[in-house]
């Protein structure tokens, strides 16, 4: 089957630990991906997945502005965060996607784990609830200056939290 992201239900969300007692949240409004995703046999599905790193939004326009400076995401020389699944399965109702995320200059393995619900309806439709964590600093992902100094400020571990349907075209 062919599918298509259906992005008024699609969510690239993650989070992060800030000062220890806020969570900052955000998300990627741009993105696109190559999907050969067959239900019935879960090991044939392959996911190749470019994101605009400049689509990032935390929903605070300074950080933001950090975030797609060359200090950062660097979209300019960086334009795209990408994910090429390497294996899928699914076992027990529960999902396991593992692939290589690279952002930047840098690439490492990343396992995604969660749910898929479908496909149901006429068009077919795949639901996904995955969830993944990165360290940021292995993709150079550092703040510059005082704030990367004092680890509390800022925390090294992302959290990924993915809702992503599918229609079938």
């Amino acid at each position: 089957m062919t599918w298509e992201i259906d992005r008024t239900r699609t969510k690239l969300g993650f989070s992060i630990r800030h000062m220890m007692i806020h969570t900052v949240r955000g998300v990627f409004h741009d993105y696109e991906a190559d999907l050969d995703i067959h239900a019935d046999d879960w090991e044939r599905s392959r996911v190749v997945a470019r994101i605009q790193s400049a689509s990032v939004s935390t929903q605070d326009s300074l950080r933001d502005g950090y975030l797609t400076s060359e200090n950062f995401f660097n979209p300019k020389k960086y334009p795209h965060i990408e994910f090429t699944s390497t294996s899928v399965r699914k076992l027990a109702g529960k999902l396991t996607v593992t692939g290589e995320l690279k952002i930047r200059d840098r690439s490492h393995p990343l396992v995604l784990r969660g749910t898929v619900s479908g496909p149901t309806g006429s068009p077919g439709r795949l639901s996904f609830a995955l969830s993944g964590e990165l360290e940021r600093e292995a993709y150079d992902l550092v703040f510059h200056g005082a704030v990367e100094s004092v680890s509390v400020v800022v925390g090294k571990k992302v959290q990924l939290d993915l809702k992503i349907e599918l229609v079938d075209r």
